[in-house]
């Protein structure tokens, strides 16, 4: 049996308020075709995150934090620059 890997891409960016100001501690999770990933971040005190080992195409990112509504946003290349996540208030 030969098992070949592939590197996996590398998505990061900001979790922001509806006012421009950090996130956080706000848990970004990553789902393919509507299924969660194993793959999970908590954003910093600046809520910058990172995620890595991700497929290039078919990927959501899923954001929340206490506070904040669930936001599901779709990624549709991980190629193109730094996303940010706009998150806002319950």
């Amino acid at each position: 049996l030969v098992v070949t890997l592939q590197r996996g891409h590398v998505v990061a960016g900001q979790v922001v308020d509806g006012q421009g100001a950090a996130v956080a501690n706000a848990i970004v999770s990553a789902r393919l075709n509507g299924d969660y990933l194993e793959l999970r971040t908590q954003s910093d005190a600046a809520g910058r995150f990172r995620l890595q080992g991700l497929p290039g195409e078919g990927l959501e990112l899923e954001v929340y934090g206490q506070g904040f509504q669930r936001l599901r946003q779709p990624l549709e290349r991980l190629d193109e620059g730094r996303p940010a996540i706009g998150i806002a208030r319950v």
